[in-house]
């Protein structure tokens, strides 16, 4: 081919080039980068491979290859993006920019032509922006080597985009989906203290019963102070009869008071107290070490469970503590059969996983009648941790298995539940990547079980 025809062709293509240039609903921005391609082209010859660590290392140089940067035209799109009357009014404005050179327009160029230079030949930015008028918007940049000149590489489109909008929607979305989780949050915390009020009663006995003997104790000891004391006050006035009288103290006065003192002992069964005070004591702090236990379960429990996620001994710290709360709930109708086996520290969170037991142990009370039996189980598979609880109770049917996840969906009577226990558990199993089953037969009994995945 000639030069006159290869240059008739190069012709064609310019004003085809031009004409879908111009006619872009997206802001474009041509630009001469004919200096930038003579300078890599210095430092690959050069044996530099890594240019953004070379850029970093030079931020002078890079400002150098910046200021290199021609734009050549624009087109109407990015006049009306950024609100210039004309093509002159915004290059000017290009060209009189100051102070606009920071950080991340040193990272941003960096990056952009790095991936120019590289085999990437398309590069995206997304950052903000200024109009004519100064107001700020966003922006996002798609710049790429104009196709049939990569290999002279002198020039470069960047397709302009206002996203203010879309940001603008991102925002919302992301404010709407942490209210989502807040709601959530609380909704999972309702739910908790429901569980807590229905349980209120037994709970209150479960303290009211440690907490009575512990009073009844501390009165016994108040009169056994009373008797100690009285037996001490005979001890008293021996031990002073003898201090000022030993000299005259006949033999007969010494056992007078020795039989006082024989006499209030036997009378205060002396004896008896000194051997009971231990085992009241025993017993007494062994009570308030059980309400102590019921409120630091209650207190667990109840709380927002805002920790984050915890390593935990899932039998002590989920199984053992969910039970002791909701004990009071079961232990005068269900006989309870557990089997815990050790399990591996498992990274949860506590307090949400507690939560899903407690529910399946109160489902499995309110599904027995009169008198039955619980079940209790964890142990270990390859692929996971599997905790189930079996009861002997009522069954579910086939149509009511399909539902018993949905929520307010409810079997219990009114004041008796809200519908939304399963359900909550199962987005709980879930958020920790594992699943809720549940086997039953009517009039036999119902097994749900938790399995959990291993890492």
């Amino acid at each position: 081919m000639s030069d006159n025809e290869s240059g008739k062709l190069i012709s064609k293509r310019e004003q085809r080039h031009h004409s879908l240039f111009s006619e872009l609903p997206l802001g474009v921005i041509e630009q001469d980068w004919s200096m930038i391609k003579k300078k890599i082209d210095k430092l690959n010859a050069e044996e530099i491979e890594n240019l953004p660590l070379y850029f970093k290392n030079n931020p002078l140089f890079l400002r150098s290859l910046v200021d290199s940067i021609k734009i050549n035209c624009v087109n109407d799109s990015i006049l009306k993006i950024y609100g210039a009357n004309s093509e002159a009014e915004f290059l000017k404005a290009e060209e009189n920019a100051e102070g606009w050179w920071d950080e991340e327009w040193e990272n941003l160029y960096a990056s952009e032509i790095s991936a120019l230079a590289s085999t990437n030949k398309i590069n995206y930015q997304e950052l903000k922006e200024s109009r004519m008028d100064g107001s700020i918007f966003d922006v996002r940049l798609i710049t790429r080597l104009v196709s049939g000149d990569e290999d002279t590489w002198q020039r470069i489109l960047t397709i302009v985009e206002d996203v203010t909008e879309r940001k603008t929607y991102e925002a919302e979305l992301i404010k709407a989906h942490q209210k989502l989780k807040d709601k959530q949050r609380q909704l999972v915390h309702s739910e908790k203290l429901a569980s807590v009020g229905l349980l209120a009663a037994g709970v209150a006995h479960e303290i009211n019963n440690p907490n009575g003997f512990v009073k009844s104790n501390l009165e016994a000891l108040a009169d056994y102070k009373n008797s100690i004391n009285a037996v001490f006050q005979v001890y008293s006035e021996l031990e002073q009869a003898l201090m000022l009288h030993q000299e005259i103290l006949n033999e007969s006065e010494i056992g007078e008071l020795l039989n006082n003192v024989l006499e209030i002992k036997q009378q205060q069964h002396l004896d008896y107290i000194l051997s009971d005070i231990p085992k009241l004591l025993d017993d007494s702090i062994n009570g308030t070490v059980r309400i102590q236990k019921i409120v630091m379960d209650l207190k667990q429990f109840s709380r927002v469970d805002d920790t984050g996620l915890k390593w935990v001994d899932l039998n002590e710290e989920v199984i053992e503590t969910a039970l002791r709360i909701v004990w009071s709930e079961l232990k005068y109708k269900c006989k309870l059969n557990k089997s815990l086996a050790p399990l591996p520290k498992y990274k949860c969170r506590p307090g949400e996983l507690g939560q899903v037991i407690m529910n399946l142990l109160l489902n499995a009370g309110h599904a027995i009648g009169v008198k039955g039996e619980v079940s209790l189980t964890s142990e270990i598979t390859d692929m996971a941790i599997n905790i189930s609880v079996a009861d002997t109770g009522l069954g579910i049917t086939e149509d009511d298995i399909l539902k018993i996840f949905d929520p307010f969906y409810t079997s219990k009577e009114i004041g008796k539940g809200i519908g939304l226990g399963l359900s909550i558990s199962q987005s709980i199993v879930e958020k920790h990547g594992g699943t809720i089953s549940v086997d039953s037969d009517v009039n036999k009994g119902t097994v749900f079980t938790v399995s959990l995945p291993l890492d």
